[in-house]
C-alpha cells in the first residue's frame, strides 16, 4: 500500500554567487480586468522569480533578480 508521502528538496544559495546583485519585490496595481495580459507576460522574462495575483490596495506581486537595477527597471 502506497504512503502518499511526497519529500521535495530545496536548496539555498546566495544569489550573488550567480551574478545576482538587485533584487526586487514589487507590488502594482492592475485593473482586474487585465491581470490576465499583465502578469504572464512579466511572469516569462528569466529574471522574475515569483510572479502572483493578490488580493488587497495591490494586486500583483512580483519579485525579480537581476545583475544590476537598470535590468529591473527595463522589466518592470
Amino acid at each position: 500500500m502506497a504512503c502518499g508521502r511526497v519529500l521535495r528538496l530545496a536548496t539555498e544559495m546566495g544569489l550573488v554567487l550567480l551574478g545576482v546583485h538587485a533584487e526586487v519585490l514589487s507590488w502594482m496595481n492592475v485593473s482586474p480586468g487585465r491581470l490576465d495580459e499583465t502578469g504572464p507576460p512579466v511572469n516569462r522574462h528569466p529574471q522574475v522569480r515569483f510572479a502572483a495575483a493578490t488580493t488587497g490596495p495591490a494586486n500583483l506581486l512580483i519579485a525579480v533578480a537581476a545583475t544590476d537595477l537598470g535590468t529591473v527597471r527595463r522589466i518592470l
